[in-house]
């Protein structure tokens, strides 16, 4: 933990608090009988004077990691014991033979560190305590939190205990006790492990507290059979209330389907409720619960019983037929997952174990052919399977999965008229080339239809010397993948205006061939109108090679990674990965029977009419055409706004080793070209005025700031103003100003000077919102303290630039920064959603990130997973509110050469982060150089994707102004925007793989929106 720096006063801690109104309220400072003074205690703020006496340590045989010996052993014994109700400073007593003094304490913040006071003392335990003055005997309120665990004794009665191993967070315990008139004498007893080790403790608001709580989430409702025959209960076990004192209630009943009620009982929180069920007849019922909330009475979810033996196989094969053990997920009806829920037998079957669970689905891995590793969502068309109701006995989840996906795709053509012709019959086609009904359907049928189904690829049908096929941006082409069966006149893409959309065109030669060049001429509407050949751009796709996959678990040694452990439930298998897209300069080569795909990007200008536009694509060899490819563009009828609505801020870098030595001037050039290949990208870097920064002179008497913005202001004209960048990064923390080190008086005086005036230059020139201060990245919980230290000196300095956190150690926003922080960016995983959005609603804003965590099945940028996560992460943004996407860098090559490792390794070299993380675009040359190369990076595939997903993102905020402004399409736009959140995204790990079913909601948002236009 950070140190504290502490105050050696000599008093006995008397804190008086007084309750007006029914709420803590502020004593004045009062004449005490003893020398010492009394201290004021203001409501919901934290106690910081205490005596300390420890640390102790057990005298036992072996050891006591688990702090059971620590925790039961009373260390005061020889001064009366734990129950004894008053210490004082200077008081002395002996454990063990070694004497011990009670040594006052003042904590400069909230958090009372004692390793500050300590150092590491693993394994021990520590003593503080506080007098407390109360007006008249009433119930109060204490809200703890410690690190490790602790044990809480008001006038000698033990009222709170909590032996666990945990960081300290902010009221994480919360319990009422009674304060007698006059004196009050608490004890505390912290354990401690390892690591961290300090506490809270402060006199709450209950009132306050609850209605922070229910506005995050209710307790969930915990049923299990036992094996002594009953059905055992818990209300709200793993939930925040678990922890409180307060004896929260619930009201269980439990019905059959006919009503009867069976059972009525009330249970406390986090207490077992059981119930005998030998005697209930075969079928099934539902456990309902109420949950007292003070005087309301809340309603929680209902689970479903089944009473009687079911005997449930879940099968899963390979696609030629071989039986194997899938890796299966089962999901609840709110596609949580749930554990323990499968048997895993030899057969290449599970059994399930949960036939109780209404509304089950499954998640299954599946290897597809073209497609790669993928899972599937197995939810019997939307439905979700009810054993207790329905009788299956053996599910074939591969054909389970055929079903849901040939559902999902019979749904969107129920909306012809939102779709594009060619596309409209292109779903027809697939759907009628199989019928997942038939009997007897074998495996390679039901994997040669998942494939079909779920991919966009098709043959052209205009034959000539060489096999051409095209696919959709969002598939990544193996090198050895066969031609796709479906076939089409043309390769077709739609875009918006002022809108990116990409395809592939793919290069498949019987024999060897050099020389290819790839050329458009123009494309004309029907109308006459024309748009550009210049507007069309190729890239070759290149490949990388992926050694170990990025969810494996491995260790590095010297720059080579071994794998130790084995973790492949996910995407990502190794091999040759397709990702760098080199702009074409010149001729290429196509290997025979190998596929080389071409990635054809569309611009329509903002001012480009609406409407199909045909035109040709010319494939030649050596000088001599090969083939013309028909490429239809469908403009739709309306432009893309040029700023992006959601905020970004990603790392970016100009990298000596592949741009060769560069002075200053030649670094800002090239730093400009990077900054303008993002902007075309939609991404903003975390400073692109990192070349242009404003500077200060201090002068006069006291010093104070003279500014200087010119080169500031000329750069974030460019860039804020004319490239409608979303944010930019104010820095982090100065270590020292003027001499003057961080937090000293004059140091926190200047900073205020100095970025007061930057704050009010930023609002007159219009860019204060996009302003943020990120000071310090990822902080552990043993820093919070020193964090919010400078969190507070940002709010006091300039309180109107937004202060950004980066978390990732617990849920968050985090309560402890509430007040701090105004711009919440946790990693993805730990992004919780309801407590995002109480932030919200006060006006704050909430970001996530990924880096190398999270791994799969969260959608992240790594080179061995699928194309449509890179895009569909921002169609999830969307659900879930999050208005802004971080990533710690685009430009990590310094360990090695991405061109030929797709590995990035840590910085230290002792471990991976994933393949491809922190690299989404490729030096420009394969090579490092010695001389100065003045050129933008090469593009990638992902960050290809991301643009898409972030342009996908402007169609639902489209479609959400027609929802908001009731107009005559609003119900048909948000019926669009409901299959967006529910058929795209289920949850952050269980979302939609198949392109089809993404391509074909884009599609209908797109018509919506030019029809309402």
């Amino acid at each position: 933990m950070n140190k504290i720096r502490g105050m050696n006063v000599k008093r006995i801690i008397i804190l008086q608090l007084i309750i007006v109104l029914g709420a803590l309220s502020l004593p004045k400072r009062a004449e005490s009988i003893v020398s010492n003074p009394l201290i004021q205690v203001v409501p919901n703020e934290f106690i910081k004077e205490w005596i300390l006496c420890g640390p102790f340590a057990p005298d036992f045989d072996g050891n006591d990691k688990t702090g059971q010996i620590r925790y039961t052993t009373d260390f005061l014994q020889a001064a009366g014991g734990e129950k004894v109700t008053g210490f004082f400073e200077g008081q002395e007593l002996s454990f063990n033979g070694k004497k011990y003094q009670w040594k006052e304490f003042h904590s400069s913040e909230p958090y009372v560190d004692l390793r500050s006071v300590y150092g590491e003392c693993p394994f021990t335990t520590v003593y503080a305590a506080c007098e407390i003055e109360s007006e008249s005997d009433r119930e109060a309120w204490l809200g703890a939190g410690s690190d490790d665990g602790i044990k809480v004794w008001l006038n000698g009665e033990m009222v709170w205990e909590n032996q666990s191993n945990r960081f300290a967070s902010l009221d994480e315990d919360m319990f009422p006790v009674k304060l007698k008139k006059g004196r009050n004498f608490i004890l505390l007893k912290i354990i401690q492990s390892t690591g961290g080790w300090g506490f809270y403790l402060r006199f709450i608001d209950p009132e306050l507290r609850l209605a922070e709580l229910t506005s995050m989430s209710l307790p969930g409702v915990n049923v299990e059979e036992t094996e002594k025959g009953t059905l055992r209960v818990v209300i709200g076990e793993k939930s925040i209330y678990a922890a409180q004192g307060h004896k929260f209630e619930s009201d269980v009943i439990l019905k059959d389907t006919e009503g009867n009620i069976h059972v009525s009982e009330k249970v406390g929180i986090g207490q077992p409720l059981e119930i005998p069920v030998t005697e209930l007849k075969d079928g099934l019922y539902h456990i309902h619960a109420d949950f007292h909330l003070g005087a309301k009475k809340l309603p929680l979810e209902t689970i479903s019983y089944y009473h009687g033996q079911k005997s449930i196989r879940l099968a899963g094969y390979e696609g030629d037929g071989q039986k194997k053990c899938l890796y299966v997920k089962v999901l609840d009806k709110n596609f949580n997952e749930i554990e323990d829920a499968l048997e895993e037998l030899n057969s290449g079957e599970y059994t399930f174990l949960r036939p109780n669970i209404l509304d089950v689905r499954f998640q299954v891995l599946l290897d597809v052919p073209s497609l790669g590793r993928r899972w599937f969502l197995v939810d019997n068309k939307g439905r979700g399977y009810n054993f207790s109701v329905e009788e299956p006995t053996r599910l074939d989840l591969p054909l389970e999965a055929l079903k849901g996906l040939s559902f999902k795709l019979e749904k969107a053509l129920q909306n012809p008229e939102e779709l594009p012709e060619w596309y409209e019959n292109f779903l027809k086609n697939k759907l009628n080339s199989f019928d997942p009904g038939q009997v007897n359907i074998s495996p390679q049928e039901v994997y040669a239809a998942l494939e079909r189904l779920s991919g966009c690829k098709y043959k052209l049908s205009q034959k000539s010397g060489v096999n051409i096929w095209a696919a959709s941006a969002m598939e990544k082409i193996g090198r050895e993948e066969p031609l796709p069966e479906d076939e089409l006149d043309a390769v077709h893409v739609a875009l918006a205006k002022n809108e990116y959309e990409a395809v592939q065109v793919i290069i498949r030669p019987e024999k060897e061939m050099s020389g290819w060049e790839i050329e458009a001429g123009s494309f004309t509407s029907k109308n006459g109108d024309v748009l550009d050949a210049s507007n069309i751009s190729f890239n070759v796709v290149e490949y990388v090679e992926v050694e170990m996959p990025s969810n494996a678990a491995v260790t590095v040694l010297n720059d080579k990674y071994i794998k130790i452990a084995k973790n492949e439930e996910s995407f990502g298998t190794p091999g040759m990965w397709p990702d760098p897209l080199p702009v074409m300069d010149g001729a290429f080569d196509a290997p025979a029977n190998k596929n080389t795909p071409v990635w054809i990007t569309v611009y329509a200008p903002a001012g480009q009419p609406g409407g199909v536009y045909s035109g040709q694509i010319v494939v030649k060899s050596k000088g001599k055409v090969v083939s013309t490819v028909p490429l239809e563009v469908e403009v739709f009828d309306f432009v893309l706004p040029e700023a992006t609505n959601t905020a970004t801020a990603y790392g970016v870098n100009v990298n000596g080793q592949y741009h060769g030595p560069l002075t200053s001037e030649q670094s800002s050039q090239v730093y400009d070209l990077y900054t303008k290949f993002c902007a075309a990208h939609r991404i903003t870097p975390y400073a692109p005025h990192q070349y242009a920064n404003f500077s200060y002179i201090l002068e006069g008497t006291p010093k104070m700031a003279v500014l200087d913005f010119t080169k500031f202001d000329a750069a974030m004209t460019t860039w804020l103003d004319e490239f409608n960048l979303t944010s930019f990064n104010m820095g982090g923390l100065p270590g020292a100003i003027d001499g003057h080190a961080r937090y000293t008086d004059e140091y926190n005086r200047l900073f205020t000077d100095i970025y007061s005036q930057v704050q009010e230059h930023l609002r007159e020139k219009g860019w204060l919102e996009k302003a943020y201060w990120y000071w310090t990245d990822e902080p552990a919980k043993d820093s919070y303290a020193e964090v919010k230290k400078g969190l507070e000196l940002l709010k006091s300095a300039c309180p109107d630039i937004r202060r950004l956190l980066t978390l990732h150690l617990e849920p968050a926003p985090v309560n402890y920064f509430y007040g701090n922080v105004n711009l919440w960016v946790p990693v993805m995983d730990w992004y919780d959603v309801q407590k995002a959005r109480a932030r919200q609603k006060l006006g704050e804003t909430a970001w996530w990130y990924v880096c190398c965590v999270p791994k799969g099945p969260y959608p992240g940028n790594f080179i061995d997973h699928p194309a449509i996560n890179h895009r569909i992460r921002y169609w999830m943004m969307d659900k879930y509110g999050v208005q802004g996407d971080l990533y710690w860098r685009i430009t990590y090559w310094d360990r090695h050469n991405p061109w030929d490792q797709a590995m990035s390794i840590n910085d230290k070299g002792s471990g991976i982060w994933g393949n491809g993380d922190g690299i989404l675009v490729y030096p420009p040359r394969r090579e490092k150089s010695s001389v100065p190369i003045i050129e933008p990076p090469v593009s990638s595939i992902r960050l290809e994707c991301i643009r898409d997903g972030l342009e996908d993102k402007e169609y639902l905020f489209m479609l959400s102004d027609i929802v908001n402004t009731r107009s005559q399409n609003s119900n048909r736009a948000k019926s669009v925007l409901q299959d967006s959140h529910n058929d795209l995204v289920q949850s952050m790990t269980c979302y939609e793989q198949n392109v089809t079913v993404l391509q074909a909601i884009r599609y209908r948002a797109a018509h919506i929106i030019a029809g309402d236009i």
